[in-house]
């Protein structure tokens, strides 16, 4: 029956077709964070999201904190941060360490906003070479500039397996 559609409709509209039913039975992986903070979405195939040892860092933040956090706020979670990128970074160099977490979190330099968009470009580009990235926006940091950023991901999604 596939088969027949594909070969007797126009490609639009069998994208169309296609994207409508997937939308009424949308299928959203969970996300585990391995204990070597490994990123997986087990239930597409077991695909990772590499991300650089700050972007992670930024990004499990932002997973650890559903109500979202807005770029002048994240000085406020400063500690907080710095705990995540040591515990993903293998660098040893605490004076390094210290002055990669100022970076990310003064606004002035606006590393964290850079920060954000290798992040979604790097989870878009995973799942666009997976399948397709209509899932992506569930897993990539979101929000209207000057409100509150968020990961759209129901929490009960993310199953913690680092302890962090």
């Amino acid at each position: 029956m596939f088969r027949r559609v594909v070969e007797t409709r126009p490609s639009w509209a069998v994208k169309a077709m296609l994207a409508k039913m997937l939308e009424a039975d949308e299928v959203i992986s969970r996300l585990v964070i391995t204990p070597q903070c490994k990123l997986l979405l087990p239930d597409y195939n077991d695909m990772e999201n590499r991300l650089t040892p700050k972007e992670k860092a930024i990004y499990i933040l932002y997973l650890k904190h559903p109500e979202g956090i807005s770029f002048k706020n994240l000085p406020d979670y400063r500690d907080e941060l710095g705990r995540y990128y040591r515990h993903v970074t293998g660098r040893d160099d605490p004076k390094a360490i210290e002055e990669t977490i100022d970076k990310m979190v003064l606004s002035i330099s606006g590393d964290a906003d850079v920060q954000r968009a290798r992040i979604k470009y790097a989870i878009n580009r995973a799942f666009t070479s997976q399948f397709c990235d209509q899932y992506a926006r569930y897993y990539t940091i979101e929000g209207s500039r000057g409100e509150a950023l968020k990961v759209e991901l129901p929490r009960e999604k993310v199953v913690w397996e680092a302890d962090i």
